[in-house]
């Protein structure tokens, strides 16, 4: 879902965007009452996909709301599928419960059978966050909005189908050789015997054949497929192979690119070539549009970021649309990838089963739904929580040791806001420090001797090899805000820092990277912190109107190599 090329050419699929009936259940009286048998009389309207705290009367609404659609189908298995709904969903048809899902920006689908005729579509959405399990917890620095905020859409189908596929590959020692092998998720929900061949194409050409047959879900894994003379995917080089893998009723498009990447001796190699990491973190949101983005925004934002000299974006703090990935897929640029668990500091948040369980399957869901963006290089595991404790270290060994387990072929990191206190760092490929002298305490002046010391902590944690990216660092500004004297709040002061920043990253050894903190503002919910409403420290502002730091800082990227 979401792509911006063709994604199948044998489904019966449809989108469900578009006008739903909508209503608010603050007091939770929703399930209790049968609203997914007999939608309330009382509702209102709403597009899907958005978010309500953006229609008039809902803004600060955090709680429960219920949507509800009516479409038509013939006799079939229907496959109900969201690209994400913002925390927890609870999906109803024809009043009967399909089931539940947790965890936004992250896709999700149930399948049932139906007859021929209208069919009622019913999601109580519930946007509540706490301070112990919840993923994100109940204070981020980001505005938690409430809905179904990506696209929704029904397939027919009546023979078995591809559930989820993952092309991987191995590269030769000369990188212009891939070893492949196709893995398929095949659902077979019909309980008959169903035979097949499974064909692997590329641009056009027949790579293998394998029959298959099976009469229940499958699990199939297709090997032995070489190609020679490829073209590398690389930085400013989107070379990208369309992949087509078909049964005979179903198939399904991937982009794929050829690629290594690595961390080792202080730096960081994309297909055997040390890179430096020039970029910056974004909030796929919008003040006007919240997190459901339209995908020409998107594709503006990348407009801007090229045109800025960066070479990689940070998805800050969730998993971005497939969308927006494909702009960088077909331009070589880099990608971070994270789920949103932010923050989290507590013994009782952190050692919460719960807390876990959520964790683990929101990494397995970015994984299997984005393993074939090839602009994806790191898999952020968590950003800011208590990584100076023994729970912190806990948790980010099992989580580390199951992300290794659904792949090993990008890095594996996560941020820390407690670099010197940090007991983690060998858990992680590359050393990503946020910090924020000269706003959070500190002076800007004080950045020169905090860099000094960067390679004696390294060595301190027996971390001496490992490359080090300043993940965040930077300061808020108001756009109009121009100040001779360099005030804080300044556009002035904001360039001042961050060009400084960057200039001590470069001349460091071993800091092989930079990511401005941040891309555009940003709404908050840790508004009283912020001047109107915001977080500010965009280098645009949230309607992307270019800061002063922004002009700085392209002059720096582009004269990077």
């Amino acid at each position: 879902m979401e792509h911006i090329f063709r994604e199948h050419s044998k489904r019966r699929t449809f989108s469900l965007n578009g006008e739903w009936k909508f209503c608010i259940d603050k007091d939770g009286v929703g399930k209790d009452g049968k609203w997914y048998e007999s939608f309330p009389e009382d509702f209102n309207y709403i597009n899907v996909p958005s978010c309500w705290n953006l229609e008039l009367g809902y803004y600060g609404y955090v709680g429960k709301a219920w949507y509800q659609k009516e479409f038509e189908t013939s006799d079939t298995y229907l496959q109900l599928s969201f690209g994400s709904v913002t925390g927890q969903a609870d999906v109803y048809l024809d009043g009967k419960y399909l089931g539940s899902h947790y965890g936004t920006w992250l896709e999700f689908s149930f399948g049932t059978y139906v007859s021929a005729g209208v069919h009622s579509v019913v999601v109580c959405v519930d946007n509540t966050p706490n301070s112990l399990n919840t993923i994100p917890l109940r204070i981020v620095d980001w505005y938690n909005y409430g809905g179904i905020t990506r696209s929704v859409e029904i397939t027919e189908f009546d023979k078995p189908f591809i559930k989820g596929d993952k092309v991987r590959y191995t590269l030769n020692e000369n990188l212009d050789k891939a070893s492949i092998t196709v893995e398929l998720s095949l659902a077979n929900p019909f309980g008959i015997e169903y035979t097949t061949d499974i064909e692997i194409w590329c641009d056009d050409k027949l790579l293998k054949t394998e029959k298959a047959s099976f009469k229940e879900d499958a699990e199939i894994i297709i090997g032995g497929i070489e190609l020679d003379n490829i073209k590398l995917w690389d930085i400013g080089k989107g070379n990208l192979y369309n992949f087509r893998i078909a049964t005979h009723d179903d198939d399904v498009y991937e982009k794929i690119g050829f690629r290594k990447i690595e961390a080792k001796n202080n730096q960081i190699f994309l297909n055997g070539k040390s890179i430096y990491i020039k970029g910056v973190n974004r909030h796929e949101a919008h003040p006007e549009w919240g997190f459901a983005v339209p995908l020409n925004v998107n594709r503006r934002d990348f407009q801007i970021i090229k045109d800025l000299g960066c070479n990689t974006v940070r998805g800050s703090h969730y998993p971005n649309t497939h969308g927006f990935l494909d702009y960088l897929d077909r331009d070589g640029m880099l990608f971070w990838s994270e789920v949103p668990m932010w923050g989290s500091g507590t013994h009782e948040s952190l050692t919460d089963p719960l807390t876990f369980e959520r964790l683990k399957k929101m990494h397995e869901e970015m994984i299997d739904q984005y393993y074939n963006h090839p602009c994806i290089v790191i898999w952020g595991l968590h950003n800011e929580i208590s990584t100076n404790t023994e729970d912190g270290y806990e948790l980010t060994k099992k989580i580390r040791a199951f992300v290794e387990s659904k792949d090993k072929t990008r890095l594996i990191n996560f941020t820390t806001n407690r670099f010197l206190k940090d007991i983690c760092l060998e858990l992680t490929d590359v050393v990503c420090i946020n910090a924020y002298l000269g706003w959070y305490g500190d002076a800007i002046e004080d950045w020169k001797a905090w860099f000094a010391n960067v390679h004696n902590v390294l060595e301190s944690k027996n971390c001496a090899d490992k490359p080090v990216i300043m993940s965040e660092f930077g300061c808020p500004a108001l756009h109009e805000y121009s100040s001779l004297n360099g005030e804080k709040w300044s556009t002035d002061y904001q360039t001042r820092m961050l060009t400084e920043v960057i200039n001590d990253s470069i001349a460091t050894e071993g800091v092989c990277g930079t990511l401005v903190w941040q891309f555009c503002n940003s709404p908050s919910d840790m508004d009283l912190a912020k001047a109107r409403g915001f977080n500010n420290k965009g280098i645009l502002d949230e309607y992307r109107h270019p800061k002063l730091a922004y002009y700085a800082i392209r002059e720096i990227y582009k004269s990077i190599e």
